[in-house]
């Protein structure tokens, strides 16, 4: 039986939007690309089909990151912090997010368990050896971003 990845055959273009939203996140190509299948013809995809399926993923972390949130102001502010420092550079460390405990969202320990819990939940990437972390991949950059624009713009804050 033929191959699902032979079904068709990405342009470069096409490859190009899968890197810019999904980076090298093998999960979510895999997931993208296995969503694509049915919908191939001639051994083409259509461009539109496939920044709908991202649209999709981004939408799923924007949801994630708003289900986590809830309406606590620590935690939106917590992700509105991470998405300042990720603009900044790719990888942070907790002090970076100090400013959280200055104003009195968190305590130390509140915020080592909440960045904890982010990373237990696929939300952030830990490296123990350096005490960084990372968002986990592009889609969630994306979805992080649409998150805090929504969330920041309909409260005015």
């Amino acid at each position: 039986q033929e191959s699902g990845l032979s079904a068709f055959t990405l342009t470069d273009e096409q490859i190009e939007m899968i890197w810019k939203y999904l980076g090298g996140s093998m999960f979510e190509i895999s997931y993208i690309l296995g969503e694509l299948i049915p919908l191939a013809k001639n051994k083409c995809v259509e461009t539109e089909s496939i920044q709908k399926e991202i649209d999709r993923l981004i939408s799923m972390n924007e949801g994630k990151l708003s289900f986590y949130a809830s309406i606590n102001q620590g935690k939106r502010l917590l992700f509105r912090d991470i998405l300042s420092v990720h603009q900044q550079k790719e990888m942070f460390r907790i002090d970076d997010l100090e400013s959280l405990v200055e104003k009195g969202f968190y305590d130390e320990t509140g915020l080592i368990n909440e960045l904890s819990n982010l990373v237990r939940m696929n939300i952030l990437a830990f490296y123990p050896t350096t005490a960084h972390y990372m968002l986990q991949g592009n889609s969630m950059y994306y979805g992080l971003e649409k998150y805090i624009n929504r969330v920041f713009s309909d409260n005015n804050q």
